[in-house]
This record gives C-alpha cells, structure tokens and sequence, in this order.
C-alpha cells in the first residue's frame, strides 16, 4: 500500500479535528481556555517524556526486520521503570510545588499519557502491517471519541476541568478499543515476566535511541509551555487563553509541514544521494512555498473569525502574527533537516533545538519585562529564526564536506 494513501488519512481527520479548536474558543471563557492550555501543555510533554521515542523506534526496526513482537517484551521492562521514575518526579511536584496543581486535575496526566502511548503505537503497527481499510478504521475511531466526545460534553458543561476529564476518559477507552479490537500488541504473560533475550534490542539501545528524543520534547515545551506559564504568572489565564488558542491553531502548520516531510523524504533522500544538489534545494523551496500559503490562510481566517466572533480573545491577532510565522519558519527548518537524518546526525538536530530553547527562555523574560505580555509571540520567532539559520548552516556544511569526501573516494578509486 502506498504511504501517500496512509498519509491523505492523517491529513483528512485532522483537518476535522482542528475544527473543533475555535468551538471550543467560543464556548470557554478566555480563562478557561488558558487553564486547559496550560494543562494540554505538560500532557504533550508528558507524553513525550513517557514514550521514550519507542513509536519511532518500531519504525526503524521494522525497516530492518525485526517486527514489534519481537522487541515488545524489552520494551514493556523498559517503560514500567521509566514510568515509575516519572511518577515520582510527578508525586514530588505535587507534593513540594503546589504552583504545578492545575486545579485538580494535574494527577491524571500520567494517565493521559500512557493511553495516548497505546493508541500512538497500535496506530504506528497497524500502519506497519499495510492495511489502509484498518488504519483508516482505527483513526476514525480516534476522531469520533477523542475530539467529538469531549466537544459534545464540554458544550453541554462548558468549564476546562469538564473537558480534560473527559478528554482523558475518551483516552482511556480509545486505548482499550485498539488494544482489544486490533490486537497489534501480544500480551503473553511468560514472555513479559520472565523477558526472552532478544539480540535485536537492548536498554542501552533503547536509551541511545530515545534519550535525544526526550530532550527534544522539553526543548519543545520550552517554547510554548514555558511562555504559557509565563503569562499566567504576569496577567493570569486571561491571555493565557488567547496564546493557549493560537498555538493550537499554529500547530496545523506544523502538522502539513510534518506530512509533507513524510511523503517527500524519500525522494529529498535519493536527490542527496545523487549529489544533486539543484533538484533538491528547488524541491525544498516548493515545500517552504506550499506552506507560507497554508500559513496565509491560516492568518486570514483567525483574523477574520476572532475579529467577528470571539472578540473576549484579547490581543489574539498580536499574538497569530509572530506565531505563525515562528511555525512557518520552524516548518521550513525541519524540511532543510533533511541532511542532518540522512547522514545520521539527529543528535546534532536535538543539540540544535536545545540551543534554540535555552535562547527563547531569557528572550520571554526579557520581551514581558520591556515590551509587554502580549509581544511574547516575537520569542519564538526570533528563536526559531535562529534555529533555522543554524539548521541551513550546519547542514550545507556537512553536505559539502561529504560531497568532497565521496568525490576524493571516486578519484583514489579511479587511479586505481
């Protein structure tokens, strides 16, 4: 089966889903809809922190041969310890730094957390095994109890505590769904308590793997939990709510850069191989092209429709600005990062996201302090800016130095 198909499924159901964003807009308050992002927030970290990379790490096995089955035993050894060593980074937060309570709601992050890591994986094997009619299935029932659910609920009971409750619940049965109905992951109980020995997987593996991808994900949060924290120390959940809102919406960015990627890594791939350097470059900035204008339109209709039906949303078209533009301008970088993956540099791609995150903290600070809450969209602008020149950078360094190693290797091969 094509990826492409795999791919126009992502897409469909989550451009629906993101219909669901400014719904959600209009029936909160501002201030309920900044606690819900704040709470939204930690659980994209969470769930970042608590997978360890595993989703992606199946990929890659399977690319070599090696099916999940094989590897699921270690994997679940892995992640029990992993999981109770967060815990208790969650138990002493809850316990020493009540600033981090959430309104109640904050111990039922790890649960959220650990059903999306199910239904994130079932979905990753089912798209491994080929079946678009299953895959699609799978995604539907998704959409239906993870965004509809929780929107039905909260319009009746329109409060931010009502929604997370019910946006975890929706999780939990989501991942019990996919666990029984799909049957992608083998429970034998012998295997998991005793652990077959397997040579195609390791801790130390699993770790060298997964522990850049976990610093990614805090040098992620750091860009827009952070600033949401950061607003509501200064003003309260008010605005909050209106940044809460606009990250939401800027993610489709993300996501259509993201799905691009994906269909055209392989062909960026054979192009960098074949040292053409023109095609790839051309491709690339036909990608960069088709993404400003989703970011065009994205603008538009916030403009557009906040500015007629949620005007409670202060300052939002001063915060879509530099936002969008920060999205657009990561979505570009995370195209020319191409390079670095191809020649197996995606340590150097989380250093540079790192670098990037620690830039964007004392520039938040410094941006509320001098030029007002509301300005703190230009941080990541300028912090992604900054991330894109040292993605550019680096990785037309690396591609010259070895485009002359392999002509050099030609040459010594020639002469003899």
């Amino acid at each position: 089966m094509r990826p492409s198909y795999f791919v126009a499924v992502d897409l469909l159901l989550k451009s629906f889903s993101f219909l669901v964003i400014p719904i959600y807009a209009y029936v909160f308050t501002p201030a309920e809809m900044g606690l819900f992002s704040e709470w939204f927030s930690f659980y994209t970290l969470l769930f970042g922190l608590s997978f360890f990379g595993i989703n992606s790490f199946v990929v890659v096995l399977s690319s070599k041969g090696i099916t999940g089955s094989e590897v699921e035993p270690y994997f679940v050894r892995f992640l029990i310890k992993w999981w109770l060593l967060i815990l208790s980074i969650l138990l002493f937060l809850q316990i020493y730094l009540p600033y981090f309570y959430l309104e109640g709601t904050f111990f039922i992050l790890p649960i959220a957390a650990a059903a999306f890591c199910v239904i994130d994986y079932t979905s990753i094997k089912l798209r491994l095994t080929g079946s678009i009619k299953k895959y699609f299935f799978s995604q539907v029932i998704v959409f239906l109890l993870i965004h509809l659910l929780p929107l039905a609920v909260t319009i009746g009971s329109p409060s931010a505590s009502v929604r997370i409750f019910t946006f975890t619940f929706s999780l939990l049965i989501t991942a019990l769904i996919m666990v029984f109905l799909f049957r992608e992951i083998e429970f034998k109980a012998k295997r998991y308590q005793k652990g077959d020995n397997s040579s195609a997987i390791s801790s130390r593996r699993i770790r060298e793997f997964g522990f850049p991808l976990v610093i990614l994900a805090v040098g992620q949060w750091f860009k827009s939990g952070f600033d949401l924290q950061l607003l509501k120390a200064e003003v309260g959940y008010n605005l909050a709510g209106s940044l809460g809102v606009v990250i939401q919406l800027s993610s489709a960015i993300l996501i259509f850069s993201a799905v691009l990627n994906r269909v055209y890594s392989i062909n960026l791939y054979k192009l960098l191989s074949k040292n053409k350097t023109q095609d790839w470059i051309v491709l690339l900035l036909k990608l960069s092209f088709g993404t400003a204008i989703v970011s065009a339109g994205l603008f538009i209709s916030i403009l557009l429709g906040f500015e007629v039906f949620l005007t409670e949303y202060n300052h939002i078209n001063q915060l879509a600005v530099p936002i969008i533009i920060s999205s657009l301008i990561y979505g570009i970088a995370c195209y020319f990062s191409f390079i670095l993956f191809y020649y197996e540099k995606s340590a150097l791609f989380t250093g540079l996201q790192l670098v990037s995150a620690l830039i964007h903290i004392p520039l938040s600070l410094h941006i509320v302090s001098r030029l007002g809450p509301e300005n703190i969209g230009y941080s990541s602008l300028v912090s992604n800016s900054i991330f894109l020149i040292m993605v550019l950078g680096v990785g037309f360094k690396i591609q010259r130095e070895m485009a002359n190693y392999d002509h050099h290797a030609i040459v010594k091969k020639n002469e003899r």
